[in-house]
């Protein structure tokens, strides 16, 4: 029986490549660099941006417009901000915040795609409505109503 505490047996060390001498490539002359880089400009094309017409955007601002008004009035701020103390448990089936919480996760894909100056006005609505709902800190076992 051999002895445990022996060190394992080592490989042999492989055999060193050889590695063939290939010959240096010759640098580029700044014509030629100016050739190839004409080459690659002249296959590019620039990816098409899909345009949102004027309409289109009207109307998805139309559509927030309306979700963030019925969240106004189907919930009360006030209330949504009473709620400071709330278990892990009760996160999820809140009777007050979790409809909250879910007519803002319908308002929050309705904002996505809107374009243009009108969409900071309705972000700042937003944003007063989700700090009403508020951020669970599982640290203090609270919401959090100031992020």
């Amino acid at each position: 029986m051999s002895n445990p505490f022996e060190t394992p047996p080592q490989k042999p060390p492989r055999a060193e490549r050889e590695i063939p001498d290939l010959p240096h490539p010759k640098p580029y002359t700044p014509a030629e660099m100016a050739a190839a880089k004409a080459r690659l400009d002249a296959d590019y094309v620039e990816p098409e941006k899909p345009e949102v017409s004027i309409t289109e955007n009207e109307e998805r601002i139309q559509e927030a417009i309306a979700l963030l008004d019925a969240f106004e009035n189907k919930h009360s701020l006030v209330a949504l901000e009473s709620i400071t103390t709330i278990t892990l448990a009760e996160l999820g089936s809140h009777p007050l915040r979790r409809p909250a919480q879910i007519d803002l996760m319908a308002i929050t894909r309705a904002l996505e795609p809107i374009t243009g100056p009108s969409r900071a006005a309705l972000n700042e609505r937003y944003h007063r409505y989700s700090r009403a709902v508020g951020i669970y800190n599982a640290a203090e076992k609270r919401l959090d109503h100031n992020r």
